[in-house]
């Protein structure tokens, strides 16, 4: 058990540094969409493997790798590296989308489809100098007033079912959405809002050495409820996509929607200020050190709402883009743009790659190049394979480069793998 223990921290520690997006590449977008449906006309039918689908995105800043490692069956965290390699923030994320069950069909232009999908999504991002607070201590900060105002954890874990509808239009055109019912199962979040700390030395005066002032702004929820009418929501999906002599253009939304959790509500709101303990020989200490403990408790009690019902949007994806055919043998270039909603803010990805397809194998092999704040010389390669004209695979491997650097593969990679039958 310890083994699969430590190769589930290992693969987290080699995946996260990268960026790994299948967006582009999954839900028959690469596999089938671009084979099958725009150069054929007939009419199909397409199954999914149930559970055999996923799509991976992880970000990561610094890398994981930077501050974490594995020897000889131990894994080492190193917090003063950490610190070392964090610029304003650190900022950490993982999305993982799993395609429990999907179907599409297509009847005289109309493509059909249904499924379900489980999704979690989490994010976390902690500034520097709560960093190094909590590493350091305030020897670093004193006379210096520390803001938080922009620490944040979110996490959502959520199920989705949906139908969807499309239509190709005069052989150039086709538009399509899908609704999504969803069910959400857990979520959690801490918001560090407007908190500060001093700490004040006063050396040149009669006063007590040090003394502190404390602000404190927490907010923080939970969800639990798994009953089956709590925590609903509803989402859509929408693309289109026009061919033209030399182009094809697309745009797809995808997860445009909100749940309506039910959950519990904690707050912590005070101002506390500390020059030390009043203590004269009459006393008992502990009775002092017990006062001021209650004293705390009081001025930084929680307010605990339970049964809040909360509006929270989804992270939902935009992604527009072009691609060309280069050649008659199959060759095809594409660039994309994606959107990606985070709590605070959005994250902006570039992409571009190739596609070669080899007839004679029914192989299309794509490299792909991405770049966004997170990271700038990501490299990955699709590889998808029809198989007796009805079995379709999908293998992405994500920073190709960093497969061979060393044999423990210990810088950035990532996979991911589709299945589909077509009838």
């Amino acid at each position: 058990m310890n083994r699969w223990l430590l190769f589930g921290i290992y693969f987290i520690t080699i995946v996260l540094p990268a960026q790994i997006d299948f967006k582009l590449f999954s839900n028959l977008d690469l596999a089938v969409n671009q084979s099958r449906l725009d150069l054929d006309t007939s009419d199909f039918k397409i199954l999914q493997i149930p559970v055999l689908g996923f799509d991976i995105s992880t970000y990561s800043n610094p890398r994981i790798s930077d501050f974490i490692s594995i020897k000889d069956n131990t894994v080492r965290l190193n917090l003063n590296d950490y610190q070392l390699n964090v610029d304003d923030y650190s900022h950490h994320l993982i999305d993982v989308q799993n395609n429990l069950f999907m179907y599409q069909e297509k009847y005289n232009d109309n493509i059909y489809s249904f499924g379900l999908t489980h999704r979690i999504f989490s994010e976390f991002i902690l500034s520097k100098p709560f960093i190094s607070l909590l590493i350091n201590g305030n020897s670093n900060y004193l006379n210096e007033t520390i803001y938080f105002s922009d620490d944040y954890v979110r996490a959502y874990n959520y199920f989705s079912l949906f139908v969807g509808y499309s239509r190709v239009i005069n052989d150039a055109i086709q538009l399509g959405g899908k609704l999504r019912l969803i069910k959400g199962h857990n979520s959690f979040g801490i918001d560090n809002n407007n908190s500060s700390i001093l700490f004040s030395e006063h050396f040149a005066t009669m006063e007590n050495p040090f003394s502190m002032h404390l602000n404190s702004d927490v907010n923080s929820f939970i969800t639990n409820n798994a009953s089956f009418l709590s925590n609903l929501g509803i989402a859509f999906d929408l693309n289109f996509s026009k061919k033209t002599n030399y182009l094809n253009l697309y745009v797809d939304v995808s997860e445009l929607g909100f749940i309506y959790w039910t959950e519990d509500q904690y707050i912590s709101q005070g101002d506390f200020y500390f020059d030390g303990v009043d203590y004269s020989l009459d006393q008992t200490l502990s009775s002092e050190f017990s006062s001021l403990y209650d004293t705390i408790i009081n001025i930084f009690d929680l307010e605990e709402k339970k049964d809040i019902k909360s509006l929270r949007l989804l992270p939902f994806d935009i992604n527009i883009g072009v691609n060309r055919g280069m050649s008659n043998d199959g060759g095809q270039i594409n660039f994309n743009y994606n959107l990606k909603k985070l709590y605070k803010g959005l994250l902006h990805t570039g992409t571009i790659s190739y596609t070669q397809k080899i007839i004679k194998y029914q192989l299309g092999i794509t490299p792909t190049y991405s770049i966004n704040k997170f990271n700038y010389t990501n490299f990955g390669v699709l590889i998808n394979k029809q198989w007796k004209h009805t079995f379709y695979t999908n293998l992405y491997l994500d920073n190709i480069f960093g497969l061979f650097n060393n044999i423990m593969m210990s810088n950035r990679f990532g996979m991911g793998v589709e299945f589909f039958v077509l009838f």
